[in-house]
């Protein structure tokens, strides 16, 4: 639950600290789906004992945050972050206030915002808060996708739209996972920071057919279909999948897609060889990802994560809008983070 208005829910906390403001600045989404930045806020409260309080540090914007509406996030803008936490409620056992964390929750841009546990975890000591809060959506997204795709040390796997957050996350993810070759598409001019991010190739598809790929792959995770220009790579990427082996089936993982396809996967009658993802945030797969970062076992003694930082801004209403300018343009390579460090000059 994000950005309530304040409401008695001392029943469902622990004591929280005498500094808390009463009033927070939170950039809110009307019915119309225009954003206002609010210096006034409601500085939410726990209303459930499985909540914590966080003081959010950093957050990192993504595409859903403008396309989605108010009536499915409701009025608080943004998903992920990083932070420290305030105040824990009283099921929370495996956090305690100051614990420094990363996860998603509607209204993330905001000075602070109540969130479940289950979709927090402890932030990778590794990371600064910017990098923390870069995090989440992209590589739990990447997480799931290749987690069901099924890939090993024996996958070949294609990642279409390499460059962006969720592609750039899946490289990564794929080379810490053990792919014995990673391909990527990208822009020719970004083909340098995503072979750095582990890809062993770039198909520039300015100047580079996809269907001239062989069709060998034994995953396709496409994170550019469907996303707002009107790419559509998902039938020249299924047809890259090699061909069934016994009971081993390539897949072709998506993200975005038609209404059509959305709707036969509601239904469950999506092609065997294809696999549309829906995130889940949850607090295991955040620590698997704080491993893979930090380099402890059983992930990243090859390849630890690194998230990609586009642009750090301050937050405030005209770097708010600079963000969104810079996301809606789609050339952003990597994350775009605000620092909302309430300490920072």
């Amino acid at each position: 639950m994000a950005l309530p208005s304040k409401t008695s829910g001392e029943a469902c906390a622990s004591p929280g600290p005498d500094d808390l403001p009463s009033v927070m600045k939170a950039v809110t989404r009307g019915s119309a789906g225009v954003f206002s930045f609010d210096e006034n806020y409601a500085t939410p409260v726990l209303t459930s004992p499985t909540e914590v309080l966080v003081e959010i540090k950093a957050a990192a914007i993504n595409p859903v945050d403008y396309k989605v509406g108010k009536m499915l996030l409701g009025p608080g803008v943004g998903l992920d972050f990083s932070g420290v936490v305030k105040q824990v409620g009283t099921g929370v056992t495996e956090l305690a206030v100051g614990d420094e964390v990363f996860g998603t929750a509607a209204g993330s841009l905001a000075e602070f915002v109540t969130v479940d546990a289950g979709r927090i975890a402890r932030k990778p000591s590794s990371l600064s808060f910017a990098q923390a809060a870069a995090m989440p959506t992209a590589y739990l997204t990447g997480l799931q996708s290749l987690r069901a795709g099924g890939v090993n040390g024996d996958s070949k796997v294609l990642v279409i739209g390499a460059s962006g957050g969720c592609g750039s996350a899946g490289v990564q993810i794929a080379k810490a996972l053990g792919a014995r070759e990673i391909v990527g598409v990208a822009s020719g001019k970004n083909a340098e920071m995503v072979r750095a991010q582990g890809a062993d190739r770039v198909l520039d598809y300015q100047t580079q057919r996809l269907a001239d790929e062989p069709a060998d792959y034994d995953v396709v995770y496409d994170t550019a279909t469907n996303s707002g220009a009107g790419e559509d790579y998902r039938a020249s990427g299924r047809a890259r999948l090699a061909p069934p082996r016994g009971e081993r089936r390539p897949q072709y993982v998506a993200i975005n897609g038609k209404a059509t396809v959305w709707l036969r996967k509601l239904v469950g009658w999506q092609e065997r060889d294809t696999t549309l993802i829906l995130t889940d945030a949850n607090t295991r797969d955040l620590a698997q990802l704080a491993s893979m970062t930090d380099g402890t076992e059983p992930f990243g003694r090859t390849k630890r994560l690194a998230p990609v930082i586009f642009k750090t801004l301050p937050f405030a209403p005209n770097a708010v809008d600079e963000g969104f300018g810079l996301l809606k343009s789609r050339r952003v390579v990597g994350k775009v983070v605000f620092d909302m460090d309430r300490n920072t000059p």
